[in-house]
């Protein structure tokens, strides 16, 4: 993914998800976010737009 390839990085990712397993989902999806902006796959209003909507089922 995006975010790893640091060792300081690494470490930090990993005693983060140690310590909170929750926490690995909210990071899988940062890296799936930055990724795709990176990549020009999606712009950063394209996957707010998305968010919104997927979140919208709650309300």
């Amino acid at each position: 993914m995006a975010l790893r390839g640091n060792f300081l990085v690494d470490t930090f990712i990993a005693e983060m998800t140690q310590e909170d397993p929750d926490i690995r989902k909210l990071l899988y999806q940062a890296e799936e976010l930055y990724s795709t902006l990176l990549d020009g796959e999606k712009t950063l209003a394209d996957a707010t737009c998305s968010e919104i909507l997927s979140n919208s089922r709650w309300l």
